[in-house]
């Protein structure tokens, strides 16, 4: 599958530019700051949710978000996330080694799916409490995962705190 259209990383170009200026796709007002529907009209046009949604009931449950998301980190798809892969995610505070259990130097699904079971997001993002993530909780739920200063609108700064989400199939394909 492909990487899941927004997996992690960024092209060279993306260094010299602004990442926000960069893309008019997610910045629709030219602003430098991508608000909350901006973000959700971007993340919602990725076609992300859909492709997670495994079993197309139209709501992701909590085993369809750990496989998405261990699919994104796992950027080479070897069936391990590196620590380099890990550090590009940007969703978990996490230290590696709290994840990496066997200390193999790799997170297997595994262990992902345990260390994402302990981060308490997907019942954080479940607004509703139904075991059943709509497109809007899941948007809203990445969205304020990366807005970590609270202020309701991504930055160039924030956005620079997740060097790997941007760029050439990054999590965002810019």
């Amino acid at each position: 599958m492909n990487k899941f259209i927004l997996a992690l990383g960024l092209s060279t170009a993306m260094v010299a530019t602004p990442a926000l200026a960069q893309n008019a796709t997610w910045d629709l007002n030219a602003d430098t700051q991508i608000d909350q529907n901006e973000f959700s009209t971007g993340l919602t046009g990725s076609g992300m949710y859909r492709d997670w949604d495994a079993d197309t009931s139209g709501y992701l449950d909590n085993n369809e978000i750990g496989t998405g998301l261990y699919g994104a980190y796992d950027r080479d798809a070897s069936g391990g996330i590196s620590e380099d892969e890990y550090a590009r995610g940007g969703l978990f505070d996490n230290d590696y080694g709290d994840w990496d259990t066997d200390e193999s130097g790799f997170i297997e699904e595994p262990e992902f799916r345990a260390g994402w079971d302990t981060t308490a997001r997907y019942n954080e993002w479940d607004a509703d409490g139904d075991a059943q993530l709509t497109e809007d909780e899941f948007n809203q739920g990445i969205y304020t995962s990366f807005d970590r200063d609270d202020d309701q609108v991504l930055t160039e700064d924030e956005f620079g705190a997740q060097p790997g989400d941007l760029g050439e199939e990054g999590w965002f394909d810019f």
